[in-house]
């Protein structure tokens, strides 16, 4: 398997001299322009048309919208939104530039930085990215800078505070101001840097709008719909890349054979892009220097998809949040809790109708991921003080309320101690600290007394405001109603089956850094169990026992995870789970001679994530321990996808295409 990393560009990725408007007349089509619309025609301050607009393509099409001439408003101050001023204002400015050649990142002055844009050496060769004219140059890229203070109050009266950043149509706004993610930032740009294909972090909208650039300045994007995310996801991975790590950038021969739409446009001046939520994007900059401001806003669209699709796929690898997205739901919900009691009250509530709607949205969401938290004894958990700062460990996740937490694993980090706190789905999933055993106690933010009385106050303003009783039922109905364990639930178990210590020797900080365990002289619950699959013994408490009579066969998390696509979290909450073996689709060689009537052929996504960076060092990994290594299942699931396909053409040349073959 290919293995993810840093696009090494020894030719230009876009060349200076390929064309826009001829990318869009190729035939066949695979690139279509993106939809421009005029700034000036809308009078931002008595007419809604705008946001309808930018809801319309975005959020119910799923498509990029660009709206152009910001610049030629009476608002815009070209003077300020310059790189002249920028250089006379904040020259002494520490920044990080990125070398594009090696990925490597180094502090410099933003003085600095803006005279090597201005540098004429460094325009020698500029267009020249062979690795043997490129020998003592550098390409460097300013990103990720945050919003000077002149630019925040310019940009806030120049656009509706319905897509500003932390306005009136950004949920972030009512957390905390010290808790808010930093989302408005800063991107310089010139000849041969770029942004590798991604995706706008928790589902955000995304809002790009090109501030002042060089004569021959500007940047080319290259957007998906929304829709096509599976798609996106599918490619990239059959190019050995993951799109959630961000590191590869798709060349112009790699878009044209995608399985999907590319939507290009070409940036300038004035230029507002707006990216819809989980849309894949790449831009690559152009000219002697082009700058950007961008900002991302979140919505109760947004938040549903982040929880849904995005954390999930954090967690696999190791990627921070940022955006607190489970606090954003509950503490919006508070906020606009108050707001619906007021609108209520009053007589006439006109408006009434658009809160309730976008307040039963968050509380579906409240109660979902509130259900996954439910314990049948909430004796043993534990309170700490520590609220909206606590993160996962090993996968980075904000955690919103419960977790557990190792105090033996903990580590002095400049004055203050770290346990190893853990997300429920990471140790649902087998994931641990260094001391993998069932040490670990349940800790959590807010008191489940509390969340209760909100969850109930909620759920009574939601009847009221409705007329209708029961609109939603009581938490521990709904909890009745999941049919399966919660996450939490599943936590609880594993914590009685892992193997732990009654006086775990403690090992300093310097030595579990290093990746050195624990010295347990007295291990209890300590057993071995043989995988159906790999053959393998593993501890019984990472096997699944099948629950079907007379089947006794265990499948570790290994092979559940990367011959079957299925998530062990997901089968440790089943009541009553039934193994691939009994269902005839078992994959093993054993099952391919016997019993197994249609073989299950993995997606090979979840192998690509053995190459996934780990946070903490302290973290410990069950998912992919296992005999066969992840080339070796590559080349099964094709060789057994071949084989179908195969035997398809057999049967269909054999009954005349007449018919339905098992193999369909």
């Amino acid at each position: 398997m290919r293995q993810m990393h840093l696009p090494k560009l020894e030719q230009p990725a876009i060349s200076p001299m390929v064309s826009i408007g001829d990318l869009l007349s190729e035939s066949p089509a695979r690139f279509e322009q993106v939809t421009r619309l005029d700034a000036r025609t809308y009078d931002f301050g008595r007419s809604g048309d705008f946001f309808k607009d930018i809801y319309y393509f975005t959020v119910i099409r799923g498509e990029p919208l660009i709206v152009d001439n910001w610049h030629k408003s009476p608002e815009w101050n070209a003077e300020i939104f310059s790189m002249d001023w920028l250089y006379k204002k904040y020259s002494d400015l520490d920044i990080l530039v990125r070398d594009v050649d090696t990925a490597k990142d180094s502090p410099t002055k933003l003085g600095d930085y803006i005279s090597y844009l201005s540098s004429s050496a460094r325009q020698g060769d500029e267009y020249s990215r062979s690795k043997h004219a490129r020998t003592d140059k550098r390409t460097l890229y300013a990103k990720d800078l945050s919003c000077f203070s002149e630019w925040d109050k310019l940009i806030r009266r120049l656009v509706p505070e319905t897509i500003q950043n932390h306005g009136p149509g950004d949920l972030s706004s009512f957390l905390p101001s010290e808790f808010r993610a930093i989302t408005q930032l800063v991107y310089f740009g010139n000849e041969g840097t770029f942004t590798p294909a991604h995706k706008d972090m928790c589902a955000t909208i995304g809002q790009n709008v090109m501030v002042d650039q060089s004569a021959d300045g500007s940047s080319v994007w290259f957007v998906t719909r929304s829709s096509d995310r599976n798609a996106v996801k599918n490619y990239m991975a059959s190019l050995g890349h993951n799109i959630d790590l961000e590191s590869y950038f798709l060349a112009l021969d790699e878009l044209r054979e995608a399985p999907f739409t590319v939507y290009v446009a070409e940036q300038r001046r004035g230029d507002m892009v707006l990216v819809p939520s989980l849309a894949m994007h790449q831009v690559w900059n152009r000219g002697d220097y082009s700058i950007k401001l961008a900002w991302s806003r979140i919505t109760v669209d947004t938040l549903q998809l982040a929880l849904e699709e995005c954390l999930p796929q954090y967690r696999l690898v190791s990627r921070g949040e940022h955006y607190r997205t489970k606090a954003t739901v509950h503490v919006a919900l508070t906020t606009l809790s108050n707001k619906l009691l007021d609108v209520h009250a009053s007589p006439s509530p006109s408006s009434i109708g658009t809160y309730v709607d976008e307040f039963i949205s968050l509380f579906k969401l409240f109660r979902k991921f509130l259900v996954e938290e439910a314990l049948a004894d909430n004796r043993q958990v534990l309170t700490t003080d520590d609220k909206f700062i606590v993160i996962c460990s090993y996968c980075k996740a904000d955690i919103f309320n419960r977790f557990l937490s190792c105090s033996d694993c903990k580590i002095d980090r400049q004055g203050w101690w770290d346990c190893f706190d853990i997300c429920l789905d990471c140790y649902a999933r087998g994931r641990s600290c260094l001391c993998a055993d069932g040490t670990m106690k349940f800790v959590e933010q807010t008191l489940w007394s509390e969340l209760m009385e909100d969850y109930e106050r909620f759920r009574r303003l939601i009847s009221e405001c409705t007329g209708v009783q029961d609109v939603t039922a009581p938490f521990d109905q709904e909890v009745a109603k999941l049919g399966r364990k919660s996450t939490a639930m599943v936590c609880s178990k594993l914590l009685s089956m892992r193997p732990f210590s009654e006086h775990s020797n403690k090992v300093s900080s310097s030595k579990i850094m290093k990746g050195q365990r624990a010295l347990r002289p007295k291990v209890k619950g300590f057993f071995h169990a043989t995988c159906h699959m790999c053959r393998r013994q593993h501890d019984t408490w990472r096997t699944v026992l099948c629950k079907n009579d007379n089947c006794g066969k265990r499948f570790c998390f290994s092979s559940l995870w990367r011959a079957f696509d299925l998530d062990p979290h997901n089968v440790l909450s089943q009541y009553n789970w039934i193994c691939p073996s009994c269902q005839c689709i078992c994959n093993c060689n054993a099952c391919l001679r016997t019993t197994t009537k249609d073989p299950y052929i993995a997606s090979l996504v979840n192998v690509q994530l053995g190459d996934r960076r780990k946070a903490d060092s302290r973290g410990r990994e069950w998912l992919l321990v296992g005999q066969a290594s992840n080339a070796y299942w590559g080349m099964k699931m094709r060789r057994l996808e071949d084989q179908k396909r195969t035997n398809v053409k057999n049967f269909e040349h054999q009954h005349g295409g007449a018919g339905e073959s098992r193999y369909e």
